[in-house]
């Protein structure tokens, strides 16, 4: 458990627990639940505690039931080793769907009139690469859109976060689908500064929980990974369909950004399209 003290951003707690986990992992150490959030705090003071407990199956047990505590407010089990995101900070999580599970989303998924075809980790990290290299070359663009509405630092951002996921392309190859998405969540979550790492940390985390088990995703199975993520995203911003932004970083504009794309708006629409784009041209 990474505990804030009460006067530590959450985005610096999840940096902690990464720092700590890539301890954990070099001794060998496989972390069976993780908490991070602010659990027990003192007033307003600055810093973090680290717990680590030893299990053994009765205590597995007892951490798997849901807790609703004063200090420990959870929603029941969660996938090993996984950073409980959505727990933290009160999102709804998402239940593990396997491909052949129904998705409520509006448009169908994956369905029988869809050409199929399988998403493997090697897939997913040249998209990852691809995408990289999009949102490199278009950092004078994404940062005079962001500049219009916010300050600017959007692409700083997002692009430092993508630099770190191509670093560990290596790493990711060899990975299991499922752990190929809570690497990226836990990534972005510790890489990308501002409201964007929760968001995509959170979202991919939740993409992580949909497949769980999973080395490769069919077609219908990227599609419930991608309906984990809005759903996530939506839940942690609050959004339903039809919501105008209202908040963020246009927030202190008089006319709230009307007119002017977002840029963040921009950086997803590049992502979508590098991985619509590579699924034509090499799975399809």
């Amino acid at each position: 458990m990474v505990n804030g003290l009460g006067g530590t951003p959450l985005m610096e707690l999840y940096i902690l627990n990464n720092e700590v986990q890539q301890i954990l992992e070099a001794k060998g150490i496989k972390a069976y639940k993780t908490f991070v959030g602010n659990y027990m705090t003192s007033l307003e003071m600055a810093g973090a505690s680290v717990t680590l407990l030893k299990l053994d199956d009765e205590l597995k047990a007892c951490l798997d039931y849901p807790s609703e505590a004063p200090a420990f407010q959870v929603a029941g089990a969660a996938i090993g080793g996984e950073t409980a995101a959505a727990q933290a900070v009160e999102a709804p999580t998402h239940a593990a769907q396997s491909d052949d599970a129904p998705v409520q989303a509006a448009a169908p998924c994956g369905d029988e009139d869809t050409t199929p075809f399988t998403l493997s980790a090697q897939d997913y990290v040249n998209y990852i690469n691809i995408t990289a290299k999009k949102i490199y070359e278009n950092g004078d663009y994404v940062t005079s859109l962001d500049a219009a509405t916010g300050d600017g630092d959007h692409w700083a951002n997002i692009n430092m976060g993508f630099e770190n996921l191509v670093a560990a392309s290596d790493e990711m190859r060899a990975m299991p689908i499922c752990d190929v998405f809570k690497k990226i969540g836990m990534l972005m979550m510790s890489k990308i500064g501002g409201s964007s790492g929760i968001l995509y940390g959170g979202a991919y985390m939740a993409a992580a929980r949909s497949c769980a088990g999973k080395a490769e995703l069919t077609n219908r199975g990227l599609c419930n990974a991608l309906e984990a993520m809005v759903s996530d995203m939506m839940a942690r911003g609050k959004a339903e369909p039809g919501m105008e932004a209202v908040k963020g970083r246009a927030s202190y504009q008089t006319n709230k950004g009307v007119g002017h794309l977002d840029a963040g708006a921009v950086t997803m629409s590049y992502q979508i399209e590098c991985l619509c784009d590579y699924i034509a041209a090499n799975l399809i």
